[in-house]
């Protein structure tokens, strides 16, 4: 077919470009971009990616207090307490064999709890415990202060005793000892020499601060120019170790209140209690007049110091009384020793008066007995020694 001259002559229409030039222009772009980084972009793209940030919560205030505060150190050891003193144990043959020159402290060994100080002298037991004794049981002092030395001494010369004789011996429960001194300390009144080292040697034996279960009770040297003759000082001692029981054994305490209260009559109670106070004890005090009944009647052999007549009683009520009590005393080392009175029918029912020399001879056979059954057993002398000896 001829072709037409005057025919339109159509241009194409241009084509948009094809994704693919599109993608290699992505490429060549990447690839401009590595180049720029270099050998560097190629390292940072073959590090691991860092795994994300772990973000804690917010610590409430409890816990951040408790981070911020170090631990409580740990407590320190308690110091290791010393060993309470336990003085020496000594008899009572022992105790009456010894002559101090300086304070002497034992414990009576068949009753530890109570503890003996022995004394060089009057005037030295005075300053140590007279002040005791006008607290605890001397009539018309007061019971809520301890007395300085000037008012000591003056009430003391106002019974008509010194300072030296207003006690021959001394008995004390551990609990009173400390009473005194914490009153002492409440009224800031100045301790004497000897107070100072009694207190220290409670504090020593472990009775200071506390209640405690034992007794003191305390008896000068054999000094006869005092009237301490060897009688009087074994009368002093039974007495006061018979107190000293009493304060540290329940049992024996418990009985002698009972003796007083059922055995004893009213008018055998008003006796005691009048003896005993014109004695200086004070008779408002009923534990007191039970101690102190209890030792007179059944501990208390040297009649200068006791007797029927200075009580106002017969002597055959005197040892009718002291059967009873002897009869029912519970069992132990003072039973033991303690010298029976002259026999008598009944408890309850009075003999007739005996004869004063029958008494007499009675009471040196128990005494004699006495002796035997309380002594250590003597060795057997050999006959080389009896005659060397004769």
């Amino acid at each position: 077919m001829a072709e037409d001259p005057d025919d339109t002559v159509l241009i194409p229409r241009p084509r948009p470009a094809a994704p693919k030039r599109r993608g290699r222009a992505v490429l060549l772009g990447a690839g401009l971009l590595v180049v720029l980084l270099g050998g560097g972009g190629w390292q940072w793209l073959r590090q691991p990616v860092p795994p994300p940030a772990l973000v804690l919560p917010e610590p409430s205030p409890q816990t951040a207090a408790l981070s911020i505060v170090p631990p409580a150190p740990a407590p320190a050891p308690a110091p290791a307490m010393a060993a309470p003193l336990a003085p020496p144990l000594a008899t009572e043959d022992a105790i009456l064999a010894d002559a101090p020159d300086a304070l002497r402290v034992t414990r009576f060994a068949p009753q530890p709890a109570i503890l003996v100080l022995q004394y060089p002298s009057l005037g030295e037991q005075g300053r140590a415990l007279n002040r005791v004794a006008a607290l605890l049981e001397k009539n018309g002092f007061p019971r809520d202060r301890v007395l300085d030395d000037a008012e000591l001494e003056r009430r003391i010369r106002a019974t008509g005793a010194s300072p030296e004789t207003f006690y021959y011996g001394h008995d004390y429960r551990a609990a009173d000892l400390v009473r005194f001194f914490a009153l002492a300390d409440r009224a800031g009144t100045a301790l004497t020499a000897e107070e100072g080292r009694l207190r220290t040697l409670l504090q020593d034996t472990g009775w200071h601060g506390t209640a405690g279960e034992g007794a003191l009770i305390s008896l000068v040297r054999h000094d006869p120019a005092a009237g301490l003759d060897r009688s009087a000082r074994a009368t002093i001692l039974r007495h006061e170790l018979s107190h000293g029981l009493y304060f540290t054994s329940p049992a024996y305490a418990a009985y002698a209140l009972r003796f007083w209260n059922e055995t004893l009559s009213a008018k055998d109670r008003a006796l005691f209690t009048t003896f005993l106070a014109n004695d200086g004890y004070d008779p408002g005090n009923a534990d007191l007049m039970v101690n102190e009944t209890q030792a007179y009647l059944m501990h208390t052999p040297d009649p200068r110091f006791f007797n029927a007549e200075a009580l106002g009683m017969s002597e055959a009520r005197l040892a009718s009384l002291r059967v009873a009590f002897l009869a029912g005393m519970p069992p132990g080392w003072l039973r033991d020793c303690t010298v029976p009175p002259a026999t008598v029918p009944s408890a309850a029912v009075l003999p007739a008066r005996a004869p004063r020399r029958r008494q007499r001879l009675a009471a040196v056979r128990t005494t004699s007995r006495l002796a035997a059954r309380c002594a250590p057993p003597r060795r057997a002398e050999s006959s080389a020694a009896r005659r060397s000896r004769t």
